[in-house]
């Protein structure tokens, strides 16, 4: 929502020119690295996006989180990279601390410092931008509007997260509020883990 796809597709377009400079923009996706969230997701929250891709089933999303270490540890000893960038604007609605921490642990075995950046707009254009794309989505903005009263956004957001109804295409991530527009919680969750969240302030030119 804040350029990602945008940047996924320079540093795509421009990946042999970053591999000069020792820098690998990672090949484990075409762009956006879906796999990192859908590995990084509780085994027990199948998200629309595991769940059209077929690692629903736990086994099947211990597969996928097998194979993808294995693909990252290939290709770093391969290309022996100074920099490796990954990029999945997803990783952003991880809503609980311990799937942060399962990313952590993908990713850490590889070794060296580990910097997360996320790119924020002002909170109002994001929701409006979210409410645009969200494919199904039920409820109006007025569902926002009146947790805004809520003394917290978060927790009242992820008050609706647990309610999963495939069938119906009732899940959070299209229906409940975006509990992610809490940058400051939403820092505070990430930095316990990596030690540091930067966040850069979207500018569309």
């Amino acid at each position: 929502y804040c350029g990602g796809p945008r940047l996924q597709e320079v540093m795509e377009a421009k990946r042999g020119q970053l591999a000069k400079s020792g820098v690998l923009f990672s090949g484990i996706g075409r762009r956006n690295h879906t796999r990192l969230y859908m590995a990084a997701t509780d085994p027990r929250h199948v998200e629309p996006l595991r769940l059209s891709r077929g690692f629903g089933p736990a086994a099947a999303q211990e597969t996928l989180r097998r194979r993808l270490v294995e693909d990252l540890r290939a290709e770093v000893a391969r290309e022996n990279p100074d920099v490796l960038l990954l990029s999945c604007h997803q990783l952003g609605m991880l809503p609980n601390v311990s799937e942060v921490r399962t990313l952590h642990g993908l990713l850490a075995p590889l070794g060296g410092d580990i910097e997360v950046v996320a790119h924020v707009d002002e909170q109002a254009r994001v929701l409006a931008r979210h409410y645009a794309v969200s494919n199904g989505r039920l409820a109006s903005l007025t569902h926002e509007l009146a947790l805004a009263s809520a003394p917290d956004w978060r927790k009242a957001a992820l008050a609706e997260w647990g309610t999963i109804r495939p069938q119906f295409n009732e899940y959070p991530e299209i229906q409940a509020a975006p509990f992610w527009l809490d940058y400051a919680r939403l820092a505070e969750m990430w930095e316990s883990v990596f030690g540091t969240l930067t966040l850069r302030p979207y500018d569309g030119e």
